[in-house]
């Protein structure tokens, strides 16, 4: 069951709560980074926290992940905030 959130303040801490949300927005704001990259900056977070960070923020649409057709390599990931 989904809950209605209707303050806008409520909805704003529950899009940016977690120990690395607010962190990954603060990289992501000023360029794209692909994803080892990201994980290089944002050291000691693991792979597997940044992957479930970045699968959380991009389904509450908050970034964008775009993958280059020219390859099927995860590096080649690019991600940057979804400005609405």
């Amino acid at each position: 069951m989904t809950t209605m959130i209707s303050c806008p303040v409520e909805e704003a801490l529950r899009l940016l709560s977690g120990k690395w949300r607010l962190l990954v927005l603060f990289r992501l704001a000023d360029e794209p980074y692909r994803f080892n990259a990201l994980q290089r900056e944002l050291a000691p977070i693991t792979q597997k926290v940044l992957t479930a960070t970045l699968r959380g923020l991009e389904s509450d649409g908050l970034i964008v992940s775009v993958r280059c057709a020219c390859t099927d390599d995860p590096e080649e990931c690019l991600l940057s905030v979804h400005y609405r």
